[in-house]
């Protein structure tokens, strides 16, 4: 057996790095300043966003559409008692046995016998009762699709308001951040007077107790993010790992005089269009019930075919024939009358609810328009306030530091700012909220998103 060469064992190690390094070559990066992959980009959703997919996977929604179908599937059954009914009919009886008068010369009952043939039925109340039913289901059609614009609307509502919501967690978190960070600035200037014999040790325990009360806050304040970003995310039947984008015009809305909002309402709420078809439609339930004393007429067209073993000399094989009669009720136990009285009854309950919701409406729209009054009144003094708590407490800071405050300012100082920035967001998007409940109060919140209109 021949030895191998330490030279030659050498080659081939070599030959095998130089194999094993081409390979991890092709699989290896060559750029050492090649990029790591990026994160997925989170969706960005602003409010016309929302307001869209609330209208596409909204189950309330889907609901209500739902109910559209049920009423034309309605309106469907209301037609087809318009129609006559037509029907087939066929039968076969058989004998145990075949039976004779007369000496057996007239067959009284055959062996067997069958017959067949087609039926035409067709009823009809001379009172028009159901015409009077195809135009209430009709009308039943009309407001449940009123119905369906109402409850999109007033969704549309839950989710404007959510979504305000959502920002003003948001921007409550950017406070909380800028609190605890100014806080925390706070306690290494105390530390430091501390450590030159400035200060004693209890400015610099009370500094900490407001900054660790900050960063307490903090974490509520991102829960809050996180539960208002959870509740739309519901709302619209997305995930809640999104970006909202923002754009807000605090002072974009155009006010005009109480009645042009409260005759905008009663000309465009879909719930009191809803109410007025109701009030319709009892009040051709009124007419129906009436109808219903008057005679009801039956008419029906038959033809058929008949076959018998055995046959006789006077069987027919084959027959047609019209029916009509009329049935008239005399007394059924006051049974007609009451509901006649029940159903006038129903329509001046239904005339009422109508005048109700009219008031309503009123009242709701002048309420909401204080509300936008109050908030736009308060917004500019709010702005002021918090432009002077900044600068007071950038003022009472620099104070602190060079001695000329004392911890009780500075805290006062930055408590005061921290109460201007809050109550200057809950004005902003409390205004943007009352925007939309004005806009649902006067019905064209849900014309204007469909018309692409701006909505913020």
């Amino acid at each position: 057996m021949k030895r191998v060469e330490p030279f030659l064992t050498e080659r081939i190690l070599l030959l095998l790095l130089l194999v094993i390094g081409i390979a991890l070559a092709g699989v290896l990066p060559t750029n050492a300043n090649e990029e790591t992959p990026k994160e997925a980009v989170k969706e960005e959703y602003g409010l016309e966003d929302f307001f869209h997919l609330a209208l596409e996977r909204a189950y309330r929604i889907k609901i209500a559409e739902e109910d559209v179908a049920i009423a034309q599937a309605g309106k469907g059954k209301a037609t087809a008692a318009l129609l006559p009914r037509l029907s087939a009919f066929s039968s076969y009886t058989h004998y145990s046995e075949e039976k004779y008068i007369n000496n057996g010369l007239m067959l009284i009952q055959p062996q067997s016998y069958q017959t067949a043939g087609l039926r035409m039925d067709y009823t009809l109340s001379l009172g028009g009762k159901e015409i009077i039913a195809y135009q209430m289901a009709s009308a039943q059609t009309e407001k449940k699709k009123t119905d369906l614009r109402d409850a999109q609307e007033y969704y549309l509502l839950i989710v404007g308001t959510s979504f305000y919501d959502t920002l003003r967690a948001k921007k409550a978190l950017d406070i909380a951040m800028a609190n605890s960070q100014r806080l925390q600035a706070y306690v290494k200037a105390a530390q430091h007077r501390l450590d030159v014999g400035e200060v004693t040790r209890t400015v610099l325990l009370r500094a900490q107790s407001e900054y660790y009360g900050a960063e307490a806050q903090l974490v509520k304040t991102e829960s809050s993010l996180a539960n208002t970003k959870n509740a739309l995310a519901r709302l619209v039947n997305i995930g809640s790992d999104f970006n909202i984008r923002e754009k807000i015009e605090p002072n974009a809305f155009n006010f005009e005089k109480l009645e042009y909002y409260q005759n905008l309402a009663f000309e465009n709420r879909e719930d009191l269009k809803a109410l007025k078809i109701n009030a319709e439609i009892a009040e051709r339930l009124v007419r129906s019930t009436r109808s219903a004393h008057l005679p009801y007429l039956s008419l029906s067209g038959v033809y058929q075919k008949n076959d018998q073993s055995p046959l006789s000399q006077t069987f027919n094989k084959e027959s047609a024939y019209i029916t009509a009669s009329i049935n008239f009720p005399i007394f059924e136990g006051t049974l007609r009358l009451r509901e006649t009285e029940e159903a006038i009854a129903k329509a001046r309950q239904a005339k009422l609810a109508y005048e109700d919701l009219n008031a309503s409406i009123a009242t709701e729209v002048e309420s909401v328009y204080n509300e936008l009054m109050a908030i736009l009144g308060s917004l500019k003094q709010q702005q002021a306030q918090t432009k002077y708590a900044t600068s007071n407490f950038e003022a009472v800071n620099r104070q602190f530091e060079y001695g000329l405050a004392s911890s009780l300012d500075v805290i006062d100082a930055n408590t005061l700012l921290v109460s201007a920035q809050r109550e200057l967001l809950d004005a902003e998007y409390s205004f943007q909220a009352a925007v939309l409940k004005m806009k649902r109060a006067t019905g064209t919140l849900l014309q204007e998103i469909k018309n692409g209109l701006p909505t913020q």
